[in-house]
């Protein structure tokens, strides 16, 4: 989502804490960074509690040389993913690691009333394991179309505001200006879209919010299968189809959010009415729903033994190898306008299925451009359950790296 070229002095020290414990000298070395300046980023990153210093003597004269080690069990922002199903809520530090997470089944009820039951249990399991739930911001991924839709924004806003506990959170103007502490806004650039809101007065919780399928993406950017790669593709394959390009700088939905719309592409000759209205989209054959529909199973369980049963040749197999088959395409079209490295497939569909993944690849490469002698890998995404999640709270912490006290991914004020 951010490149190392837009990465707060704070977030630069703490990444380098990660590693291993250092003294003011050699990380002031390390950084590239005068001890004046270390030291205005390293005093919010104290003040917070982020960052501790201990002395240990040398055996030699004088003051004893001071250690700084990172303190990975204070919380830093929350994540929290709502699908159809299931809504998923962690706390991480400022290394992204998970210190308190949640897990609460949708059912039939609206994903407004979800969220503030999952924000509640996800402050009371806190409490209970002893870690302060007063995290500097909060990312949301939920299961409808975000940019464009203020009313999903002031929801989840509102929502967040009320239920989780008021902290200072670090906030800069998109130009630099100072609004918070100035250890946070110290070489700190704007996103390249530059589709930014700066926040509300007050001390209250940043948040951000997004269709779940980009929060996903970003886990998987970060910690998945397509980490440290400087672009990908990733893919959603679950009730309907969602798609999110990541690159080092920037993840957008585009100008009303219509970029992740990847199922509702046209494939030729595929009959099936939309339920958006239209005829072939990709949607009506690779959907989870449209192939348990066609094979006649009740879930990705009993179709993964139905294809264990049957020839490979037989009617399930082909049903799944057309869904392949036509997400190869969809996914090829994308590939040929964004060139992204890797293709990482997400979902049920592509771990229980062995073959789904191959197919997708082969099917994509057939139609990219033979003379450029181009091959864009596909691979199943390695994310727990709680990638979303975890990709929501990165999603919070970017921000906050940034300094932008709130901001909605894509969307314009």
């Amino acid at each position: 989502m951010v490149g190392s070229q837009l990465m707060s002095l704070s977030e630069r020290i703490v990444r380098a804490l990660a590693r291993a414990e250092a003294t003011r000298i050699a990380l002031s070395k390390d950084l590239g960074v005068s001890r004046t300046t270390l030291n205005r980023a390293l005093a919010g990153l104290m003040e917070d509690g982020f960052v501790k210093a201990s002395s240990r003597s040398d055996g030699r004269q004088g003051r004893p040389p001071e250690s700084l080690r990172l303190d990975r069990s204070v919380a830093y922002t929350a994540g929290i993913a709502l699908s159809k199903q299931v809504g998923r809520g962690v706390i991480v530090n400022r290394v992204g690691e998970v210190l308190v997470a949640v897990r609460l089944e949708v059912a039939a009820r609206s994903w407004c009333d979800v969220l503030r039951e999952l924000c509640g249990v996800l402050l009371a399991e806190a409490r209970r394991v002893g870690v302060d739930p007063r995290v500097r911001s909060v990312g949301v991924g939920v299961p409808v179309p975000v940019s464009g839709n203020q009313s999903v924004f002031q929801c989840a806003r509102r929502i967040v505001g009320e239920v989780f506990p008021e902290v200072g959170a670090e906030r800069c103007c998109a130009d630099g200006e100072e609004l918070g502490r100035a250890s946070e806004c110290s070489g700190v650039e704007p996103m390249g879209t530059r589709e930014l809101r700066v926040g509300v007065t007050g001390r209250s919780t940043a948040v951000t919010i997004d269709n779940i399928v980009t929060m996903a993406a970003l886990g998987e950017a970060r910690w998945g299968a397509a980490m440290a790669v400087p672009s990908l593709l990733y893919i959603q394959l679950s009730a309907g189809i969602g798609s999110c390009v990541v690159t080092p700088q920037l993840v957008t939905g585009g100008v009303v959010g219509a970029a992740s719309e990847l199922g509702h592409t046209v494939v030729p000759g595929l009959p099936g009415t939309c339920y958006c209205g239209k005829v072939g989209c990709l949607e009506t054959v690779a959907s989870m729903s449209a192939i348990l529909k066609a094979s006649g199973a009740d879930s990705v369980e009993e179709l993964a033994g139905l294809l264990v049963e049957e020839s490979t040749d037989g009617s399930v197999h082909r049903i799944v190898a057309r869904a392949a088959r036509a997400v190869g395409l969809a996914a090829a079209n994308a590939v040929l306008m964004t060139n992204p490295e890797i293709v990482v497939l997400g979902g049920p569909l592509p771990r229980e299925v062995d073959f789904f993944v191959s197919e997708v690849h082969r099917s994509l490469n057939e139609y990219l451009l033979p003379a450029l002698r181009w091959d864009v890998n596909v691979v199943q995404s390695n994310m727990d359950e709680w990638g979303a999640a975890r990709g929501a709270a990165l999603a919070a912490s970017q921000l906050l790296a940034l300094g932008d006290a709130e901001r909605i991914l894509g969307w314009r004020a």
